[in-house]
């Protein structure tokens, strides 16, 4: 019995680390793809603002047909 319980206190140590390791593997994956996806929403989000219709210009041109007439 006692050769059980080495061999099993050993397997809880290796199977411990073993976790550890890929716990800590798996935090690093996502903090990676969570900055990525942070800064691709910021540079999607930039462009989306830029393709927006200027309202200075739509105020212009509804001036301009109110002036026409």
């Amino acid at each position: 019995k006692d050769d059980r319980s080495k061999f099993w206190a050993r397997y809880k140590r290796i199977s411990n680390e073993y976790d550890n390791d890929l716990v800590n593997q798996a935090q690093s994956d996502i903090t990676v793809i969570l900055n990525f996806a942070g800064l691709l929403s910021t540079i999607i989000t930039t462009f989306i603002i830029r393709m927006q219709p200027n309202p200075a210009d739509t105020t212009n041109a509804l001036l301009v047909q109110l002036i026409v007439i």
